[in-house]
């Protein structure tokens, strides 16, 4: 129920963002591009948006799936271009009204040049153009290949026996409306061929619960040497904690609930345990990672190599006090816009550890941009599904 009453809040705002965006060409383009019939035109926006509403009521209602699918996926790029339309017409509407008075002011003590009018009229065609290309290249790069990189950790302790031991780290994969079973076969397909030594879930499997199944028996089909573990996201309690529980009870690898499991490769013991998740988005959260991580460990041997996987990241911080050597985490999306392999949110506010490779005392993290997303826009922040190498030594050991 709480996803459905998602989707309609969803659609609430798409409506909101397409009118808006009709009131603001209507108000503000016209004065620009002197196109009268500019908000007219931006009508199509809301006209669409109603249309993929009412295919997704009716494909609810008859129970088609893959309408629900298509009606969503549109609904969302809809949202986007009205979404950048607004954006694109309030930096306009800002920059009109400084170029007209700043030209004002200058008409007092010099003659304005036509030319230069022209280049300012110009330059303000160009902020929604480049607006909706970059809108374009987000939804573009949501629907790009699962990428596969290899990240190595350095431990100089590491034991003889566990130098070169890979971890596939699969994260928030929603699978359901924009990431298929079709693209997690693809992507494991891949990922087989690397022979991974274990794989690991660190929440947020799937938005549609009658593919959970099919997709940890998918999961399944790596057959690495040591099998598999999970652990849970947020999702999993949005979408319906109970029936997740009744679902991994057949499940051909565990769910790991503040507790963990023991593995050995040639007599070395790993010892991998999952957190569970805070669910609140908004609340200070440290108190229960602290807790649920301590739980969670409080059975590793003393001798094992341990591993921690946290939906959340900030579990980190409680893992650097534990002295866990790895951390595996996701739920960011890697805030789904980055630069050279790095978020471009990962300076702002608390976001510390949003995508990629931390490194604290003898302690390292890998927060995982995801292989899904509920929300269909990434640019310059792809997909992975990273395979984590241990390695015994330290970076300056690469030659």
């Amino acid at each position: 129920m709480r996803h459905y009453f998602s989707v309609v809040v969803s659609f609430i705002v798409l409506i909101i963002s397409s009118f808006l965006a009709v009131y603001l060409t209507k108000k503000f383009g016209g004065k620009v591009w002197k196109i009268k019939r500019l908000g007219k035109i931006g009508y199509i926006l809301p006209i669409l948006s109603a249309f993929a509403i009412g295919v997704w009521v009716y494909a609810f209602l008859n129970e088609l799936s893959f309408l629900q699918v298509a009606s969503v996926t549109a609904g969302s790029i809809l949202f986007l271009i009205s979404a950048s339309v607004v954006f694109s017409m309030l930096v306009v509407n800002f920059f009109n009204f400084a170029v007209k008075h700043v030209k004002n002011y200058l008409s007092r003590y010099t003659n304005v040049d036509p030319d230069r009018r022209r280049f300012l009229k110009l330059s303000l065609t160009t902020v929604p153009l480049v607006t909706l290309g970059t809108t374009s290249a987000g939804i573009a790069g949501s629907f790009e290949k699962v990428r596969i990189p290899k990240v190595d950790v350095f431990y100089p302790n590491l034991p003889e026996e566990l130098d070169g031991f890979t971890i596939a780290h699969l994260s928030d994969l929603h699978v359901g409306y924009y990431f298929t079973l079709n693209d997690l076969e693809n992507t494991l397909d891949s990922l087989s061929a690397q022979k991974p030594d274990i794989f690991v879930v660190t929440g947020d499997i799937a938005d549609d619960l009658d593919q959970l199944d099919d997709t940890l028996k998918l999961i399944n089909q790596l057959k690495t040497p040591l099998g598999g573990f999970a652990s849970l996201g947020n999702h999993e309690f949005y979408r319906g904690l109970e029936r997740v529980f009744k679902t991994f009870q057949t499940s051909p690898f565990p769910l790991l609930v503040e507790k963990g499991a023991t593995v050995e490769k040639n007599g070395a013991k790993i010892y991998i345990g999952g957190a569970s998740d805070p669910v609140s988005m908004h609340s200070d959260i440290s108190h229960f990672l602290e807790r649920t991580v301590q739980t969670a460990m409080y059975n590793a041997p003393e001798d094992a190599f341990r591993v921690l996987l946290s939906h959340r990241p900030k579990g980190f911080d409680a893992a650097v006090k534990h002295n866990i050597p790895l951390t595996l985490a996701g739920h960011t999306h890697g805030g789904q816009v980055g630069f050279n392999n790095k978020s471009l949110f990962e300076k702002f506010g608390d976001n510390e550890y949003i995508w990629g490779l931390y490194h604290q005392n003898d302690s390292y993290l890998y927060t995982s941009s995801g292989m899904g997303h509920w929300f269909p826009f990434r640019l310059g922040c792809p997909p992975e599904a990273p395979l984590i190498v241990l390695r015994k030594g330290t970076c300056s050991d690469i030659a």
